[in-house]
């Protein structure tokens, strides 16, 4: 065999060096949190961990995603919201968008 075994820590400091850190070594990054402070209502959980349905329609299911992009993944952030149909796995609508806002999440009902 041709080549060296060497120490992923040690590769990871070489990459630091040569400044070909990727955003997953980066300490930096954070994930994407809504807590704006106070918390006025939960919502009840209407599903108790039951996926499966008979009927389409019935139940409907909400996300939303954080995705970065671009050489500063720090400020650029994109957001998807997919809305799935639970009885046939189907994406029925989703959206994208800049900022997480309340609007952001209602446009695909």
């Amino acid at each position: 065999e041709q080549g060296f075994k060497v120490n992923h820590k040690r590769v990871l400091r070489i990459m630091k060096e040569q400044g070909w850190t990727c955003q997953a070594f980066n300490k930096q990054t954070r994930k994407y949190n809504s807590y704006k402070g106070v918390v006025d209502r939960i919502a009840k959980n209407k599903l108790h961990r039951r996926f499966k349905t008979d009927r389409p329609y019935q139940k409907l299911v909400a996300d939303v995603s954080e995705f970065r992009y671009g050489q500063m993944s720090q400020s650029e952030r994109i957001y998807l919201e997919p809305i799935m149909d639970l009885f046939s796995g189907e994406i029925l609508a989703f959206n994208i968008s800049a900022h997480p806002t309340l609007e952001f999440a209602l446009k695909p009902l």
